[in-house]
């Protein structure tokens, strides 16, 4: 198709495997080393503190899982960037449950490379 798709997240390189393994993943995930990706889209934010408190109940040490020393996380998103390093089309998520459909995607990109 002339494109390349790949996801991008802050947790470690371990996390990253057996997530693509768990959920059958054809693209590559990417370490976000301390969230430095999410950062330049600026699409980072704290965890709030009642939801820190859940997730160690719930036995989530995100900075753990993370390799990091704080509970920041990447909204979300979806950025389909050309050729020429412009940015044709972004789509920021705020709920972690919700993703852009890949049809929507690869009409976008379609779209982009004609």
């Amino acid at each position: 198709m002339g494109a390349q798709l790949f996801g991008v997240c802050p947790q470690r390189f371990e996390h990253n495997a057996s997530l693509k393994s768990e959920l059958g993943l054809a693209f590559e995930l990417l370490h976000d080393a301390n969230n430095r990706t999410g950062e330049d889209y600026g699409l980072v934010f704290d965890t709030p503190e009642p939801v820190r408190e859940v997730e160690m109940r719930l036995g989530l040490d995100l900075p753990h899982h993370n390799g990091t020393n704080d509970w920041r996380l990447s909204m979300p998103a979806r950025i389909i960037i050309g050729t020429d390093g412009v940015v044709h089309s972004s789509t920021v998520q705020l709920d972690h449950a919700s993703r852009p459909e890949p049809e929507q995607t690869l009409e976008l990109i379609r779209a982009l490379i004609g």
